[in-house]
């Protein structure tokens, strides 16, 4: 393994704003993209910069990956350990048309005190969604 240092990533603070996306179910996941009314004010908005990345790379979407159980639904490992789920944040140089992919890995933590009830209404979601 090489290890590398970074400069940090830089998010723009579109960020930080609530955002409306469509979800789609692709026949693999769960999809979620800008509604194209929405496109072109806020692609560019959300976009990221620096961490070795050369040039503004723009959002294009973000997808899920699950499995049937809570520990093997990631898509990828890290050393060899699988995660519940899988979330990749896509981005896109509109010069270039490279891409750069952030993935979160997702640990299901049982909690015998309280449930999530903010997560809880998505869970059940993607089974509901056409394409």
């Amino acid at each position: 393994m090489v290890t590398r240092q970074f400069p940090p990533f830089k998010f723009s603070s579109a960020h930080l704003y609530d955002i409306m996306f469509t979800l789609k179910n692709d026949g693999h996941g769960v999809k979620a993209v800008l509604p194209k009314a929405y496109t072109s004010q806020y692609q560019t908005d959300l976009s990221v910069t620096g961490g070795g990345l050369i040039g503004k790379f723009n959002f294009d979407n973000f997808h899920l990956h699950w499995g049937t159980n809570y520990r093997d639904g990631s898509e990828h490992t890290i050393n060899g350990q699988s995660f519940a789920a899988e979330a990749h944040l896509v981005y896109k140089n509109l010069e270039t048309q490279e891409i750069a992919v952030f993935a979160l890995f997702f640990h299901i933590v049982h909690s015998v005190y309280e449930e999530n009830s903010e997560w809880k209404k998505y869970t059940h979601l993607g089974s509901s969604l056409t394409e």
